[in-house]
């Protein structure tokens, strides 16, 4: 010990005996550490969650009845099947579910056959991709507990499933992923810019005289007849009411689809009330009819007023001429479309 001593200073000493303390420390840590990681608990298997949405490039649905669902994000917009748009505000909603989905508590182990009978029969699979195609998420979600609130949830390859929910919601979260396309499609059937329409053609069967057309020349518009036999009414317009007419076609929407209505054929091959045919620019044509909903027929726009007046809920059936799908709206939702020709020289007390 006294030739140790005599070879190292005391300063020398202190540096080795410090390192010697720092390695020993640094082995102990480690040593915890190890010990404490190799204890946990595998939590992979609850990370249900997509905390940035910004992240998700497409989301995949399937049922148990075969019908899947594919939204893949285009731009702004999320596709719905490589076919029609979604709707925006419901596809918010599966966002959300997708954020915002929490562990509410872990079900009984008496409980987890018939748990996990219940989503291997009847289970939603819900897949989600990044932007680049890559899997971020798989599960499955099942049921509802005794109290409804909340679903079960299991993991792809996991064996224990959980209680999950939406801190601020209470309901079932399956109702938001258990779609049909028709469901989720985008409601609008005309989402138009001025600057992009060509012509618009309003035409009543039943009404020829109140049909019109309206063609862009140059940067405005031009009102005329529908048919040139019919004579042209040669007092002043309306200051604005044509312009006020073309931009009531930024939004208009139907309430739903009704492509399995048993009734559609015969409502489809009987006379609409009224056929509204848009071109754009880029020459591309919106054609849809009109159909009435009320008991008695209605003729032309004053009929469709007259008969709101008494109907606060007077609807109309709309056939899309080009894709075929059958709809629903409200009269309330086109009346600012459905003007006669005669409405462009109303007086202004009218």
């Amino acid at each position: 010990m006294q030739s140790i001593e005599k070879t190292f200073n005391p300063m020398t000493r202190t540096l080795l005996y410090l390192v010697i303390l720092i390695v020993l420390l640094g082995a102990a840590g480690f040593f915890v550490y190890q010990q404490s990681d190799a204890g946990k608990p595998d939590t992979s298997d609850r990370n249900f969650a997509v905390k940035n949405l910004d992240e998700v490039g497409k989301v995949f649905i399937a049922g148990r009845d075969g019908e899947s669902l594919a939204l893949v994000r285009k731009g702004d917009q999320w596709i719905i099947n490589d076919k029609f748009p979604a709707n925006p505000n419901t596809m918010e909603m599966i966002l959300r579910a997708l954020k915002d989905v929490e562990i509410k508590y872990v079900p009984t182990k008496a409980s987890y056959s018939h748990i996990i009978q219940t989503l291997a029969g009847r289970g939603l699979k819900v897949e989600v991709y990044d932007r680049r195609d890559n899997l971020m998420k798989s599960y499955y979600i099942g049921g509802v507990p005794q109290d409804e609130r909340g679903n079960f949830y299991i993991m792809e390859g996991a064996e224990q499933p959980y209680v999950v929910h939406i801190p601020y919601f209470t309901g079932t979260l399956r109702t938001r992923f258990e779609l049909t396309e028709d469901q989720l499609r985008a409601k609008e059937i005309f989402s138009e810019k001025a600057s992009e329409i060509e012509s618009i053609s309003v035409q009543y069967p039943a009404q020829q005289h109140e049909s019109f057309t309206i063609h862009r020349k140059n940067n405005s518009f031009e009102l005329s007849p529908f048919s040139e036999s019919m004579p042209a009414i040669t007092r002043p317009m309306h200051p604005g009411l044509l312009e006020s007419y073309i931009r009531n076609y930024q939004k208009i929407g139907v309430e739903s689809f009704l492509n399995d209505l048993p009734q559609r054929d015969s409502i489809v091959a009987a006379r609409p009330f009224v056929t509204i045919t848009m071109e754009r620019t880029d020459g591309t044509v919106k054609s849809y009819d009109f159909h009435q909903r009320y008991p008695y027929p209605i003729i032309g726009p004053y009929g469709a007023r007259e008969a709101d007046a008494e109907d606060y809920l007077l609807r109309f059936y709309v056939s899309d001429n080009n894709t075929g799908d059958f709809m629903t709206t409200q009269y309330r939702v086109l009346n600012k479309i459905f003007w006669g020709y005669s409405w462009f020289f109303r007086s202004t007390e009218s």
